[in-house]
């Protein structure tokens, strides 16, 4: 009774908080968490997107008692705009099975109308043409779940594979981590062996290795949870691992909770074991289009602004780091400011960065145009403010407030950033801009401190009232270059790349 009580306690104070939020993203790790909605399946949506928020989860996987498969195309539309309110995505309907024809048209137009892009299903094995062509059709795919009981019809990877191993892509296997360990099988090496196929993951931990094997919070079962995660790491797999505390459905909130955080303190260690090499890209990250703007090893790629080639002096490339090399915070007073030999105009740009000067100040600026300032080694654009907020030299004399919008994440001198957490100096941060035309977003960590919309009559008003209101159409180039600013503070930057959207 003491210990529901505490848990009690402690849900209650997290869902009044704000929502949790990865301040560290583990970087080895292309997958996400989300949650299978047949845990809920006493409790209503309202319930399920709420314990999502608590935890910062962005995926559902929707159980038809949430989202009954016969609802109208107007319930569906109403359920999504929720689920959407919400800052969630229902990425699949989970789990669907398909006796007839009937019934696969039934499942597709469903997910269709819900803008699904999965349907985890049990389609009977004759179907499995139907299912091909329906996939090929919609673009939504099939992950085929194994349900660990030598009775049911897929119980496990290998009994699926043969059946899709020549088709469609499209087609693939939801490996029911808690499933398999009722079979006695290790899922890591499923994961491993059908790597190929693996399209989406359930993941619980089992109270035994045989059919009596119930959900237990995880750790207190007997499955091997870093061998999991480390094959899905090793295996790069960049869907969705959605947690399914099915025992308690009355509560199912804790054991969800729990088992989210007992994965994220194993993949921290993890990251420690597993370090990936700075300034490279996975195979994932090439063949989502990412390529690296620092090697690591050469300034290749770079140029001093308002000049053919890169500065010689005032940086230095030192292991695997770019660094500004500083000079009494001058702006622009040592080597001046860097940019891209190429142009930009929708992309997401990603890099580290480490402030090194107590009180220092630097900054990545984009849509970066040439001639526009009086000092041609400083240059123009929008600035994703890089500062040590608590020790800089208006923070202490008053002339700058915490939080407000030259403070860290923030666009400088437009909008302020909010929600941060920064490292403290020497330690790596981790920043990007996703910019999708007019739409731009900033992150710090994990976590998205800005948005804006470039060109807006809001965005409009405020850099009038900036000191950049002297520069015509300032952030509104239809493309420039990514600039790091030389700023008089000792500032290193790493793992520096871009991908154009």
């Amino acid at each position: 009774m003491r210990s529901t009580l505490l848990m009690l306690m402690i849900w209650t104070t997290c869902c009044s908080a704000a929502p949790l939020v990865r301040t560290d993203p583990h970087p080895q790790v292309g997958f996400d968490f989300g949650i299978a909605s047949y845990a809920f399946r006493q409790q209503s949506l309202d319930d399920v997107i709420l314990c999502a928020k608590t935890l910062n989860i962005k995926k559902l996987a929707i159980k038809s008692m949430h989202l009954p498969l016969d609802s109208t195309p107007e319930q569906i539309a109403a359920i999504t705009r929720k689920i959407e309110a919400a800052g969630l995505e229902l990425y699949a309907g989970a789990v669907i099975y398909m006796k007839s024809s009937a019934e696969v048209e039934q499942a597709f137009a469903y997910a269709q109308r819900a803008g699904m892009e999965m349907i985890v299903g049990v389609p009977n094995p004759e179907l499995m043409d139907l299912v091909e062509r329906k996939v090929k059709a919609t673009g939504i795919k099939m992950a085929i779940h194994i349900h660990g009981n030598r009775k049911t019809l897929y119980p496990d990877a290998a009994s699926v594979y043969p059946l899709i191993e020549e088709r469609d892509p499209g087609l693939g296997i939801c490996l029911d981590v808690g499933h398999s360990i009722r079979l006695n099988q290790d899922p890591a090496a499923a994961i491993r062996k059908y790597a190929d196929r693996i399209m989406d993951v359930q993941l619980w931990d089992s109270s035994s290795a045989s059919s009596e094997g119930k959900a237990i919070l995880a750790g207190y079962g007997i499955l091997n949870l870093p061998d999991v995660l480390e094959a899905l790491i090793d295996i790069q797999y960049a869907g969705t691992v959605s947690v399914e505390f099915w025992t308690d459905p009355q509560h199912p909130e804790y054991g969800t909770a729990q088992t989210i955080g007992y994965c994220e303190g194993i993949l921290s260690v993890l990251a420690r074991r597993v370090t990936r090499p700075i300034n490279t890209l996975t195979e994932q990250e090439k063949r989502d289009g990412w390529r690296m703007l620092f090697d690591g090893k050469t300034t290749q790629g770079w140029r001093r602004i308002n000049q053919d080639r890169f500065p010689d002096h005032g940086w230095a490339v030192r292991d695997g780091e770019l660094c500004a090399l500083g000079h009494d915070g001058a702006e622009s007073g040592n080597g001046g400011d860097i940019i891209t030999l190429e142009k930009y105009s929708r992309f997401e740009l990603s890099w580290e960065w480490k402030m090194l000067s107590v009180g220092g100040n630097s900054g990545v600026k984009y849509f970066v145009l040439e001639g526009l300032s009086d000092n041609d080694k400083h240059g123009v654009g929008l600035e994703y403010q890089i500062l040590d907020d608590a020790n800089h030299a208006w923070m202490l004399d008053g002339r700058m407030e915490p939080g407000d919008y030259r403070t860290v994440g923030s666009l400088y001198e437009i909008y302020k950033a909010t929600d941060k957490k920064m490292k403290p100096l020497g330690q790596y941060n981790h920043s990007r801009i996703v910019c999708t035309g007019t739409h731009v977003e900033h992150w710090l960590n994990g976590i998205k401190v800005v948005a804006f919309e470039r060109g807006s009559a809001d965005f409009r008003r405020r850099v009038q009232a900036s000191k950049f209101k002297r520069y015509p159409g300032f952030g509104e180039a239809p493309e420039g270059h990514i600039l790091i600013q030389d700023h008089g503070s000792q500032v290193c930057f790493r793992n520096i790349k871009i991908r154009e959207l």
